[in-house]
């Protein structure tokens, strides 16, 4: 990308967001413009956001940031990312960059943990709610995860999976849709030799993640991240690699195929 100013252009729903992130950050971006002479286009991930990713790509964009990337069509993301548009996704609770810095401090300590419990309380539909847990599992190292049992409603969900990869892990994740209080994702990790425990309050909220670890050297609390998904993901444009941009959409057809099953 080039590397004074970048030209961005931004769909509807999420230009707000685009134009306050951009504005936030200490490299120079310029909003608007049409598709085709923009370097970067940020696009909703709620809609149908391959079909969108793929219409940018023939308009001539070849990097784009897809905010809350949802559930479609897992060959249709396998699909783009074996084209050579790169995509960013940009994920309100598993792209915290507070988790990023967890596995930075605890290194071995996240490695393989044999149980991964998730209760999230927020505005939103049970199926969106699991997907986004099964996203945090994700974040956290597990994969291969299948389902094993599902008791849900339109507003809550019980889910019990196992994970195959790095180990053998039980996963338990709970939901439950309320406007009671601040929307949240609380998950805890438990391995050999530490637990963790990650609140996430989401990007659309200006509260830090809260994260502690409890292991053999005592409780510690991490330090608090003042930033929100969507400013890390546009911040870090150029440190990712494109195999890790086709790798990591690879990994969400893989998870939106896990979420699918729990919501046939």
């Amino acid at each position: 990308m080039n590397t004074n100013s970048i030209s961005v252009v931004a769909d509807g729903a999420v230009e707000d967001i685009a134009r306050q992130t951009v504005a936030s950050l200490p490299r120079s971006f310029s909003m608007g413009g049409a598709p085709g002479f923009a370097a970067l286009a940020v696009i909703d991930g709620a809609a149908d956001w391959t079909r969108r990713a793929v219409e940018l790509e023939a308009d001539g964009v070849t990097e784009i940031v897809v905010i809350d990337p949802g559930p479609v069509d897992p060959d249709d993301v396998r699909r783009l990312a074996e084209s050579s548009l790169r995509v960013h996704l940009s994920e309100r609770y598993a792209g915290d960059p507070a988790l990023a810095a967890l596995g930075s401090k605890a290194g071995a300590r996240l490695q393989s943990p044999h149980l991964f419990a998730a209760f999230a309380v927020t505005h939103d539909a049970a199926e969106t709610n699991l997907f986004d847990q099964i996203r945090l599992a994700r974040a956290f190292g597990i994969s291969g995860i299948e389902v094993t049992d599902v008791q849900a409603t339109q507003d809550t969900c019980l889910v019990t999976a196992r994970g195959s990869s790095p180990a053998d892990t039980f996963l338990r994740l709970q939901c439950a849709r309320t406007t009671a209080g601040p929307a949240r994702h609380t998950v805890r990790a438990f391995s050999g030799i530490a637990v963790t425990e990650a609140t996430l309050f989401g990007a659309s909220s200006a509260r830090p993640a809260e994260i502690t670890i409890l292991d053999e050297s005592g409780h510690q609390r991490l330090p608090d991240i003042f930033e929100n998904a969507h400013r890390a993901a546009l911040r870090n444009l150029e440190e990712s690699e494109e195999h890790d941009l086709r790798a990591r959409l690879r990994e969400l057809a893989d998870d939106i195929t896990v979420a699918r099953s729990a919501h046939p």
